[in-house]
């Protein structure tokens, strides 16, 4: 089974015949037993054994289906019905073995799966390409105008005469218009709006590897990264008071960082059995200054613990109907977290809570419920009662909650890989990326690969995204160079392995830089530090000097945090945030869920190597964790580095 999940809204599962999809006889008196069944999170396999020992019926399923993850809650109905909505609602089909039936998925079935997934996938990335190449072909028409608004901007920004309250858009707007203008940007932007389905996926095979410990049956422990696991839990319980109830622990490990003296990061996401009390910390464990105390939380993300009864409560039918006061049902996504990753145990069991109060059944892919993911978003916690409200249909008295195509590159996330030292050896000699662990990680870790969600995060990328770039502008010929300028097609089997990989760190990074981007015109040099282990918590090229930067005109708004969505007094540049906790009187353990840090300057870290400034804020504040190789600037030659300084100055520069 393919890690790709067919997408059955109500209208097509309501039109499937149950006959044409599975061969259960209706004389196989067996079947005819009432059956309650209740599963947060089941492999196939384990599902239908237990359920054959319940029935003294055979149930077996293909290889192929037996690690694809279910949930299942049922109260008193025929065992046949369940097994045939069972079928129907995943598009497979049951045949008779011997004395019993097996599950399995017929080459038809594949094939739509295939296509709806394919389709599903493209579907939003097509508009987004219709729209870089209207972008693609009016820039080239009017580069030299661009370069005049570039310059109108810059006199404009610069000027005595503008009002302070003026320049911020301004700032804004140069910055978008210096990344129209440089080649990378440009590059990104080609490449983005011609590549093919085939492009896209094999830029995710060679892209992001993500490492993880999760309570579910389909996963295992991940060697010694339980203890890295079990530190950052004990820092989590002495910083902050844990709810009274047991909790699911999901654990995801991170590698693959920029430096080498950074082993890797742990997530840690906990939620209590109600699945709904989350709080997440991201913790990181560096061998260059061992500490026998974990260490410390970078980031906090805070939720307000909600009781069962209060969901109930919330979720009670009214007037007969479940479903009639759907915005009581949507306010509960409210009072969830933003921004949150919710392991799949928790969010199934706060599904299974919603089936219970509203007396509702419940047959689901695992796949519709968020699982770890870099890209979570505030949607996410309304995405489980949006679809039981639009995506659940009634059969016979049982509702069953339609599968989703957002999530469907989760289905099966739990496929075998190499151990870590053979994954490092193939990324290095296919792609040249470095990924440098210690010893007893690369040995001793049994992983599983994930593969991310494949929402499109396009933007014109800046800062180290930009060096990317031109790297990869530098390793191309000038057929390839004018192919992508002028808008053609380049299929990505053309590519070298490292032209590869730099394509996939320019088009799929979590982040889109752009709305960071602010021109260092803004900034002043504020100080030196000599202590760079106060602000940079890794080590720093032995040629290159972090500067502190500090912002003339500093602009604080009113805007709603992620983690809690309350309004606080935060800077307008986004990344200071962390900075503002460690530079104020705030104590995350204290103030947690005020989230109003006291900022009166607004700052930014820039690396300076020569005449090259790098703004490493956003590696260092906000992508604590990344989910892709980066290049490391002691890994660029000099003469590629003094190409993309006469880029800059050429084209304009760029942060």
């Amino acid at each position: 089974m393919s890690a790709r999940t067919l997408l059955c809204v109500a209208a097509t599962l309501g039109a499937v015949s149950v006959s044409a999809q599975s061969s259960l006889p209706m004389e196989d008196g067996r079947l005819a037993q009432r059956v309650s069944v209740s599963h947060p999170v089941v492999r196939v396999e384990d599902f239908l054994r237990d359920l054959s020992q319940r029935l003294g019926v055979p149930l077996k399923v293909e290889d192929g289906l037996k690690e694809d993850l279910v949930i299942v809650h049922v109260r008193d109905i025929p065992a046949r019905d369940l097994l045939e909505r069972f079928a129907s609602h995943f598009d497979w089909s049951w045949r008779q073995e011997r004395d019993g039936y097996l599950l399995y998925q017929s080459k038809e079935q594949k094939e739509r799966e295939d296509e709806a997934y394919r389709e599903q996938f493209m579907a939003p990335l097509r508009e987004r390409q219709k729209e870089l190449k209207r972008i693609l072909a009016e820039d080239a028409s009017r580069l030299d105008a661009l370069r005049r608004e570039l310059e109108e901007l810059k006199r404009r920004l610069e000027s005595p005469a503008t009002p302070d309250e003026e320049k911020d858009s301004l700032g804004r707007q140069v910055t978008a218009a210096m990344a129209r203008l440089e080649p990378g940007g440009r590059l990104a932007v080609s490449l983005l709006a011609n590549m093919s389905f085939e492009d896209f996926q094999r830029l995710f095979e060679l892209g992001t590897l993500v490492y993880a410990m999760t309570p579910t049956p389909a996963q295992r422990p991940m060697g010694s990264s339980q203890r890295l696991a079990e530190e950052a839990l004990n820092a989590i319980q002495q910083t902050r008071e844990l709810a009274r109830r047991p909790v699911d622990v999901l654990v995801t490990f991170h590698a693959g960082y920029d430096w080498p003296e950074m082993d890797g990061a742990v997530d840690v996401v906990y939620v209590d059995q109600a699945g709904l009390s989350v709080t997440s910390a991201v913790y990181f464990h560096s061998s260059v200054q061992p500490s026998p105390t974990p260490p410390q939380p970078t980031t906090w993300l805070s939720g307000r613990t909600l009781q069962s009864e209060a969901v109930e409560e919330l979720l009670r039918p009214r007037d007969g109907s479940p479903f009639r006061n759907l915005a009581r049902m949507r306010s509960l996504a409210y009072l969830l977290p933003k921004n949150t990753m919710m392991p799949r145990q928790g969010f199934a069991e706060l599904a299974i809570a919603i089936a219970e109060a509203l007396g509702l059944n419940l047959l689901s892919d695992s796949a519709v419920f968020p699982v770890t993911s870099d890209y979570a978003r505030s949607r996410d916690a309304g995405f489980l009662l949006d679809a039981l409200y639009r995506g659940a249909w009634k059969l016979d008295g049982t509702w069953i909650l339609s599968r989703s195509a957002t999530w469907a590159m989760m289905r099966r996330n739990a496929v075998p890989v190499p151990r870590l030292r053979a994954i490092r050896d193939r990324l290095y000699e296919e792609g040249g990326a470095s990924l440098e662990m210690s010893g007893s990680l690369v040995d001793e870790l049994g992983v599983r690969k994930y593969r991310d969600l494949p929402l499109p995060f396009f933007g014109i990328p800046s800062s180290i995204p930009q060096l990317r770039a031109a790297h990869l502008w530098y390793s191309m010929n000038n057929q390839q160079r004018d192919a992508l300028l002028a808008g053609e097609a380049l299929s990505v089997g053309r590519l070298s392995p490292r032209q590869r990989q730099l394509i996939w760190q320019l088009a799929m990074a979590p982040f889109s830089y752009s709305e960071f981007g602010i021109p260092y015109e803004d900034y002043e040099v504020h100080a030196s530090p000599t202590n760079c282990s106060e602000w940079w918590p890794v080590g720093l090229p032995p040629d290159a000097e972090l500067l502190l930067m500090r912002r003339r005109n500093p602009v604080v708004a009113r805007a709603r945090f992620q983690s809690t969505g309350e309004l606080a007094d935060v800077p307008s540049f986004s990344s200071i945030a962390a900075l503002a906790a460690r530079r104020s009187s705030w104590n995350p353990a204290e103030d947690s869920e005020r989230y109003r840090p006291a900022v009166e300057e607004e700052y930014l870290f820039v690396v300076r190597r020569g005449n090259v400034l790098i703004d490493q804020t956003n590696v260092a504040i906000i992508r604590w964790n990344p989910s892709a190789p980066w290049v490391r600037f002691d890994e660029l030659p000099k003469d590629l580095l003094d190409a993309i300084e006469r880029a800059r100055r050429e084209f304009g520069g760029g942060g």
